[in-house]
């Protein structure tokens, strides 16, 4: 089977979307034929707009959906036939009128997730939740990743329950730590780990909240940060900051394996996708007598 892959982001970049494009990407290679479409319609959009506006005017996609369509429409003709589209991004399928099946993946829905983007612009909200709806619409199946996000595609956006499959996305690792391999203790000792680039939306307050009321409480704890570079007092020997890991790099990917295999607790918000819970149940060994998990802040 021939699939068109459409992403305004880079499947073969492990670093986008948590790993879960590059992980779809390189399994439906295995036993498919399929072409990544979307990262130069989506730069020369880009660009365009910024020649015809001023500077200080951002790029909205969903302003271009049509023209996307126009766009990947020209692009599916000049390449050979294509069997299905698969697609990351509901500006490139919002106006899409093809003869063959069009699937959708997700993690959320712009209604679910436009208070946690801070939109509060009345006719961006209804520009955004119509090309949302529109693509909903206009798909054959739509992949998403929790119960959460059906419902909502169901009651807010009218889908038909039947053509929607939840399919958790996994967790973003590349190695399964063995049971055998995960550090254990027999003193209570709880190990915080902050996984996020963006610092403020996805919780890192919370992270550092926790970290102080334990160690307030006398508590053994150690908290990790990986992937942003917050502006904290790191003067304190268990308060670790990793700015940036490349999980495609041997190295860096063995870190991160040895980080998850001492962690006991997981300080996150505004993952859509059940990746935290997934990531922990790949790595927490079931704690006997001898210790036990401390969740002192939810």
């Amino acid at each position: 089977m021939k699939i068109a892959f459409l992403s305004s982001l880079n499947p073969n970049n492990i670093n986008y979307w948590s790993g879960t494009l590059y992980y779809i990407f390189r399994s439906l290679q295995q036993m498919h034929e399929v072409e990544w479409i979307g990262g130069d319609i989506l730069e020369k959009t880009r660009q365009k707009h910024y020649k015809e506006n001023e500077i200080h005017k951002p790029f909205i996609p969903e302003l271009y959906s049509q023209l996307f369509a126009e766009m990947i429409l020209d692009t599916l003709h000049k390449h050979n036939k294509f069997d299905m589209i698969i697609a990351r991004d509901c500006f490139f399928i919002a106006h899409l009128c093809v003869n063959i099946p069009i699937v959708y993946i997700g993690d959320t829905t712009f209604d679910l997730i436009r208070e946690s983007w801070g939109i509060t612009h009345d006719k961006t909200i209804r520009l955004l939740d119509d090309i949302e709806k529109r693509a909903i619409l206009n798909t054959d199946c739509i992949i998403y990743s929790s119960q959460w996000a059906k419902e909502n595609a169901i009651t807010h956006y009218g889908a038909d329950p039947s053509k929607i499959e939840v399919v958790e996305f996994g967790a973003n690792i590349m190695k399964e730590p063995r049971v055998r391999d995960i550090q254990t203790s027999h003193v209570e000792y709880c190990n915080l780990l902050f996984i996020g680039k963006d610092w403020k939306r996805k919780g890192g307050d919370k992270a550092v909240e926790t970290f102080n009321l334990l160690k307030k409480r006398n508590f053994n704890c150690t908290l990790t940060i990986i992937g942003c570079n917050p502006d904290l007092n790191d003067s304190d020997s268990d308060l670790r900051i990793i700015p940036f890991i490349n999980k495609s790099q041997a190295e860096d990917a063995e870190l991160l394996h040895r980080i998850m295999g001492i962690t006991r607790k997981m300080k996150n918000r505004g993952y859509c996708l059940p990746w935290n819970r997934q990531r922990i149940s790949r790595t927490r060994k079931p704690r006997g007598n001898s210790g036990k998990t401390v969740s002192p802040a939810s």
